[in-house]
């Protein structure tokens, strides 16, 4: 078993050891997690994500529970395009009944994009929960 699990620990390590220091987008998608019946369509936001921005992603986590780390890989230089690029998963990753700090908690989401997303689910769960009541 440990030896599964140091695999499992170097496998991020290796992955981005493949990709020039260039491509290497800081970690803006930290810590999403949706509910399981909607991970795949949380895949599918992800792909659309790559398409229109012509970035590519390693994603890995825990997908056994819906928590999914995102490691972008494009251009870093294009910071507008990142900050869209998070900004445009939040919402999506909310819009699937998930939540932007899965794992980690709120102390993961130091970016100004990712607090402003927590707000947003905020305000979001609260009409949710208006409409319950």
């Amino acid at each position: 078993m440990q030896k599964w699990w140091k695999y499992r620990d170097s496998s991020l390590y290796y992955s981005l050891k493949l990709i020039k220091k260039e491509k290497r987008i800081p970690h803006v998608i930290e810590d999403s997690a949706v509910p399981l019946e909607n991970l795949s369509k949380l895949f599918s936001v992800l792909s659309k994500i790559n398409k229109k921005y012509k970035t590519r992603s390693i994603v890995y986590g825990h997908a056994g529970n819906g928590n999914i780390h995102v490691r972008l890989i494009s251009d870093r230089k294009k910071r507008s395009m990142i900050k869209n690029i998070a900004i445009q998963y939040f919402k999506e990753t909310i819009k699937l009944g998930g939540t932007i700090t899965g794992e980690h908690g709120r102390r993961s989401c130091t970016l100004r994009i990712c607090q402003n997303a927590i707000r947003s689910q905020k305000l979001s769960n609260i009409h949710r929960n208006k409409e319950i009541l």
